[in-house]
This record gives C-alpha cells, sequence and structure tokens, in this order.
C-alpha cells in the first residue's frame, strides 16, 4: 500500500486529486518523482515487475500479446485492474453489471453510487501488478465489439486535459462535416499502421504547391511531393481526414483513435498558444481557426468559407452613443457563477440585460422604454451551424456553486432568437410588454391590497362586524343602512375580484406567451410563424469531461462512452433515449466541474444524409484508399492473433471479450 501522505503533499501543493493518483501509480508512490512528472511529463524508468513468464502463456508486453514467441499487435483483453474513477462529476446511479469501474478498479466501486472526484477518501493507492502504462501505450483492443458502435477519441492523462478537447471537437466535426473537410483530395495519405496512437506523424505522398498569379494572388495545387515541404502544409486537416476515413466507413472494426493524433500534428503557433493557456476556452478557438485555415489553403476553396461554419458573427454596443461593433465568436462559454436552471436563462443573461435591470430602471415602461431600446448592448448577427458551448471549470477562487437540479440544456435549441433580426422584430416588443407588465402586476397587487385592508385593518372584517351589529337592532334606518354596507361589500368584492383576475392573467403570459425563459411554450412557434426561425440546432455531443462523453449519431442514436483517466481503458454503451443524457448533465451540473464541459449543437438543415457522406467519400481517392489500409491493417492483425492463439474460434473469442462494452445492456433513463 502507498502512503496517503505523499497524496495529502501533493493536494497541499495545489495539484488536483486525480493527477496525484496518477502521478504516483505512475511513479511508484515516490512523491519527488511524482513532482518531476506532474511538471514536467518525464517518467523514470521503471523496474520490471512480477516473474519471467515462461512463453507458455500469453504475456502483455507494450500493447502486444505475446504467445510463445509471435508477438502480435493486439492490447490487453481487459483483464487487468485498472481503475476508472469518475471525474467527470455525474452522480447517476448504475446496476453492477453496468459500472464501468466493476472487475477493473478492485473494491473501489459501490452498488447503486459513483466515485466523484470530490470524495477523497474513497480514493486509495494501491499495489497493482501491472504498472501503469505510459503516456503513448493504449492497451484496449483495437477491434469494436459490436461494428454499430462508434469509434472513440481516447483522451491524454489529466496533464494534458486541453489537448483531449481537441480530439472530441475533431470527432464531432468527423461526424457531422465530413462532406466538408473531405473536398481536397490527396490522394495518398501515406497509411501506417500505428497512426491511430498519434506517437509520429506521417505526411500524403501528394501535397500542397503554391504559384503566384500575375495579380499577386497566391493558388494552390495538390500535387505528389518530390522533396521537402516548400510552403504551409494542413497537418491538421491531412489528421482530421484519416479520422473521417475510419468513422464514417460502413461496417468499420476500429475501436478507437488516440487524441494525439491531432496534438501531434499542430502548428507551432497553436503549441504555443496552448502553453500559455490555462483554460479551455482560451485555445480552443485558435484549435477550430486552425482546422478552417487548413481546408481553406486547399484548391477549390474560398476564403473564409469554413470559417463561416463554425464561427459565428455578434454587434457589440459598448455605448448607446457608438455604432455597434461586428465580433466574431467561436464559442461562448460561461463561469460556473452564471450557471442558471436552463439553457435560455443563461443566455438571456448574456444577451437579454434589459431583462436583469434593476427595479428602478424597469418601471419606466411607455414611450421613454421604447426609445431607450434602440439599439442593444449585445445581439448575434449570424449564427453558424456549429454553435459550442463551453462551461468553465471550478476554479480555487470560484465561489459555492450549487443548483439542486443541474442546468437543462435542452437537445433543441433555437440561438437565432438571439440575432439582431429577431430581437428587433420580436423580442423588443416582448421584453416591453413583460416590464410593463410587471409593472402592471406591481400596481395590481398594490390595488388589491388596498381594497383589502385600511391602515392594518382588514375592511372585510370590519364591514361584516358592521353588519352584524346593525342586524341586533332591526330598524329602519339601521336596515338601509346595512343595505348599503352589503352593497359597498360586493363592490369592493367584485372590484377585488376583477384585478386578481387581471392580475392572473398578467402572470400566466408572463410565464407562457411572453416566458424568454422557457421560449418552446410560445416564443418559438411565433418565430416561426413571422419566419425568423426555421431549423432548430440539434444537441449533438455532451463532453462532461474527456473521460466520459456522449456523441449522437446522424442517424439520431446515442451513445455514452466513459473512459479512465489515463485513456488506456473504455467503454462504450447506448442510451436508450435522448432523456437520458438531459438527466445525465444535470446530474453533472448540480456543483461546479473540476473539468470543462463542453456541449455543441448542430444546426439541423446542415447535417449531412447518408447518401451525402457516402458520396463525399467515395469521391475522395485519398481518404478511401486510408479507409480500405485500415481495414486490411486489422484484418492483418486478427489473422496475425490466430497464428499466435491456434484456434481462430477461441481467438476471436478472446478479441471480444477483451472488448466487451456491454452494449448488451443499453443505459435506461429509469437507472
Amino acid at each position: 500500500m502507498m502512503d496517503n501522505q505523499a497524496v495529502k503533499s501533493l493536494l497541499e501543493m495545489g495539484i488536483p486529486h486525480e493527477v496525484a493518483v496518477d502521478a504516483l501509480q505512475r511513479t511508484g508512490g515516490n512523491l519527488e518523482a511524482a513532482v518531476n512528472f506532474i511538471f514536467s511529463n518525464e517518467l523514470p524508468e521503471q523496474a520490471e515487475m512480477g516473474e519471467e513468464n515462461d512463453g507458455s502463456q500469453p504475456r502483455i508486453s507494450e500493447n502486444k500479446i505475446v504467445a510463445g514467441t509471435k508477438p502480435c499487435d493486439v492490447p490487453n483483453n481487459g483483464d487487468q485492474d485498472i481503475d476508472m474513477p469518475d471525474v467527470s462529476g455525474v452522480d447517476v446511479d448504475y446496476d453492477d453489471d453496468e459500472d464501468i469501474t466493476d472487475e477493473r478498479s478492485g473494491s473501489n466501486s459501490t452498488s447503486g453510487c459513483r466515485v466523484t472526484a470530490q470524495n477523497y477518501d474513497r480514493y486509495s493507492i494501491s499495489e497493482t501488478s501491472i504498472p501503469p502504462p505510459s503516456y503513448s501505450i493504449v492497451q484496449h483492443n483495437e477491434f469494436k465489439s459490436n461494428v454499430g458502435d462508434p469509434t472513440v477519441v481516447l483522451p491524454l492523462p489529466l496533464n494534458s486535459l486541453i489537448e483531449s478537447y481537441f480530439g472530441l471537437f475533431a470527432l464531432l466535426a468527423a461526424v457531422y462535416f465530413p462532406h466538408v473537410f473531405l473536398k481536397p483530395d490527396f490522394k495518398d495519405l501515406n497509411y501506417r499502421a500505428d497512426w491511430f496512437k498519434g506517437s509520429s506523424f506521417t505526411e500524403p505522398k501528394y501535397r500542397l504547391a503554391y504559384c503566384e498569379a500575375e495579380d499577386g494572388s497566391t493558388t494552390s495545387e495538390i500535387v505528389l511531393a518530390s522533396g521537402p515541404n516548400e510552403g504551409l502544409q494542413p497537418h491538421l486537416l491531412w489528421q482530421l481526414q484519416k479520422l473521417i476515413s475510419v468513422v464514417n466507413t460502413r461496417k468499420c472494426e476500429r475501436a478507437f483513435v488516440s487524441a494525439k493524433v491531432f496534438t501531434s500534428s499542430l502548428e507551432p503557433q497553436l503549441r504555443s498558444k496552448l502553453a500559455d493557456s490555462e483554460h479551455l476556452y482560451e485555445v480552443l478557438p485558435a484549435f477550430i481557426k486552425s482546422l478552417a485555415v487548413d481546408l481553406e489553403m486547399c484548391p477549390g476553396i474560398r476564403d473564409r468559407e469554413t470559417r463561416s461554419l463554425f464561427i459565428s458573427s455578434a454587434l457589440h454596443t459598448p455605448n448607446k452613443n457608438e455604432p455597434p461593433m461586428e465580433t466574431f465568436l467561436s464559442l461562448f462559454h460561461f463561469l460556473p457563477e452564471e450557471y442558471d436552471s436552463n439553457l435560455y436563462k443563461m443566455f438571456n443573461v448574456l444577451l437579454y440585460p434589459e431583462e436583469e435591470e434593476e427595479e428602478e430602471d424597469v418601471i419606466r415602461g411607455g414611450e421613454q422604454e421604447e426609445a431607450r431600446y434602440v439599439e442593444p448592448e449585445n445581439t448575434l448577427k449570424e449564427v453558424a451551424p456549429v454553435l459550442t458551448i463551453l462551461f468553465n471549470e471550478l476554479e480555487t477562487n470560484t465561489e459555492s456553486v450549487s443548483l439542486p437540479n443541474g442546468v437543462d440544456i435542452p437537445l433543441e435549441f433555437y440561438p437565432q432568437l438571439y440575432t439582431k433580426q429577431c430581437k428587433d422584430q420580436l423580442i423588443r416588443h416582448i421584453i416591453s410588454k413583460r416590464k410593463q407588465a410587471r409593472t402592471r402586476s406591481r400596481c395590481l397587487l398594490q390595488e388589491i391590497n388596498e381594497l383589502k385592508s385600511y391602515q392594518g385593518k382588514n375592511i372585510s372584517t370590519i364591514l361584516e362586524s358592521t353588519l352584524a351589529y346593525l342586524q341586533t337592532i332591526p330598524d329602519d334606518a339601521n336596515n338601509e343602512a346595512a343595505k348599503q354596507i352589503a352593497s359597498l361589500k360586493d363592490t369592493l368584492n367584485s372590484a377585488r375580484a376583477a384585478k386578481m383576475e387581471e392580475y392572473k392573467d398578467l402572470a400566466s403570459k408572463l410565464h407562457g406567451e411572453w416566458n424568454l425563459s422557457h421560449p418552446e411554450t410560445h416564443i418559438i412557434n411565433t418565430a416561426k410563424q413571422l419566419g425568423l426561425i426555421e431549423n432548430p440546432y440539434i444537441l449533438t455531443m455532451a463532453a462532461l469531461s474527456p473521460y466520459s462523453y456522449f456523441i449522437r449519431g446522424r442517424n439520431g442514436a446515442w451513445s455514452w462512452i466513459q473512459s479512465n483517466t489515463l485513456g488506456t481503458e473504455f467503454k462504450v454503451k447506448k442510451c436508450s433515449s435522448p432523456s437520458v443524457v438531459q438527466e445525465a448533465i444535470k446530474h453533472g451540473t448540480k456543483y461546479a466541474s473540476e473539468t470543462p464541459l463542453m456541449f455543441i449543437y448542430c444546426e439541423e438543415g446542415k447535417i449531412p444524409t447518408e447518401e451525402v457522406v457516402a458520396e463525399a467519400l467515395k469521391s475522395n481517392s485519398g481518404c478511401l484508399k486510408f479507409a480500405e489500409d485500415d481495414q486490411n491493417s486489422l484484418k492483418t492483425l486478427r489473422s496475425q492473433f490466430f497464428d499466435g492463439m491456434g484456434d481462430p474460434e477461441q481467438a476471436t473469442n478472446n478479441i471480444n471479450n477483451g472488448n466487451d462494452n456491454d452494449n448488451d445492456d443499453d443505459i435506461d433513463s429509469d437507472n
């Protein structure tokens, strides 16, 4: 058992618990070596563990199963005890046979609950028979257990957290916009059997060549490379095309690709920005832009054509006396303090500041209110087909954030409500009506109260007491007085009831047709009738962390991918319904997360059909060849494994068992 004091020492240095455990596991509990690894990513030489293998049984040796003397590049079958703690903070209940930590994490799994990153007391560091793998080693089987499963992008260790999000964003682009990035055909992407690990980078045999036109402009063409590169080359695009080739090939058996595939091809400027950035929102826009620029280098692609796919435009008015300035946004990000019960409320605060004014400003109303709302402070101009939203991670100076029900992230979102056109033609009038309604509601409450009591005494009680007294002395004068008092009482009750009905009607409209926090109840339908919005934006990815993310296939089916923090083991589960995704997000946003949350929406009308994707892949000879080479490589790997194991049927069972992701058990919304 390792000394838990070492973990405490690292925590006192401000190092996250998961990083501390990871580093100590890698360095055999050596505190000094763990600190060196965390800050320099260097591991000491590891002593061999265990006794010598006699060669009669398969043994694990750097991703290879060795049967006798024949090595086969097939990862282990999952029998190792590899801990997979839940770093996403999602507290969802599962049965024992569905928990990804079961049978792989020793005795740390508990029925009905998940270990979260905050539960430090639940963790213990134990010595294992097999040391944790080094940075570039992947231990999961290369073959899918089910051909219908999505290809997984495995994350990097926690000290390369941001780069893992790069891989997830690239996966989204590969699934939802392959036809865009397949336009340039590099003929031959120069296949290597270990490309999916990202340990090395190989350039295609065909590359870009540049020539200057008579007007001084520069054009490019794809030519066979005859020597070293001259000019800029789209390294990131090449890697993305490799991923596109695999994830969009029918009956593809490639189980996973490491996020390192993309980090190995980053341009120097992006690497420098990555080194200087502490938060994902600071550097993800540069990665998105790099993807777009790589494509725009290629012949036949118009300037800024691809950037408009990911980058929205906005108008910002710092002062009402100044003209609005156009800015460009590749993502929206929210601090933990800005979390709210649903996504529309969070966007309202950002883009409808008029709704958040103080009461003395709200009660102005009328013509003065309309005149003041000539130009909003913030508004969207054009919404890109891809909308990326980040929830920032918890920081040491972040105030305690607690939402009992979490954040409701809609499966269909309408960011068009925040465009200038929609705000001018619809939202500004709704905001004005809301403010007038709130002002009128306050007046009605005051009037109702005045009809109910006088100088702190209940008027109805006084009138009833007076009537009771008059009725004790039955004479003509008292009877006439009693009739007048009864009539006054009825008048007061009728007036109070009328004002109460008006108040209820205003409240109903504020919570219905004028409800900006829940526009799906009425406002969206109105906007559609006015022709202001058309297609919804569909939630396509929800990354609670790089180690726990949901992805939606183009067919609408959701899958949940979980991996351990080393990126060496993962599990794929099918979601029984989209509500499972929403519930998981709510659980994961009850408190600020230790890692950023990334949600990506795609405009419904821009999502390609299977026929469009198939045609685009068929038209790109380089990607088509790469996909065929990759599938042939997997077939060869199977064949080698059969030779090493002797019995083909048993070998196939071993491969499938090694990649057993329990896909027969879909995630049920009741779990």
